[in-house]
């Protein structure tokens, strides 16, 4: 059988062609660039600032190569509750009090 990973942070897809599915990234440069604009606008304020799927801080990979091994209707669930996520309709646990009260909606 296959062996297979995901990758976290960045794009390692390219690390064992074929093998990482998927890799879960973080959008830094997004942050840091959102800062230093907000800086140079004089808007900058300190605090916490969350840059999720709506706001395309976090995102998949784009499976360069593995996309091919996951099945069409597979990809469109994704991109399906991908959209969900950014239009609020499911909101992402963050505490385990939360993902153990977590049901998914019916989309």
């Amino acid at each position: 059988g296959e062996n297979y990973a995901i990758g976290v942070d960045s794009d390692q897809d390219h690390i064992r062609k074929g093998h990482v599915l998927t890799s879960m990234m973080k959008s830094v440069d997004l942050a840091v660039f959102d800062a230093v604009k907000s800086l140079k606008e004089g808007k900058f304020a300190g605090g916490t600032k969350v840059l999720g799927v709506k706001e395309q801080g976090v995102h998949l990979s784009p499976m360069t190569y593995t996309k091919d091994k996951v099945p069409a209707t597979v990809l469109a669930e994704i991109d399906k509750v991908t959209k969900a996520i950014a239009d609020g309709k499911i909101v992402v646990p963050s505490t385990q009090d939360q993902l153990k009260a977590f049901k998914s909606p019916t989309l």
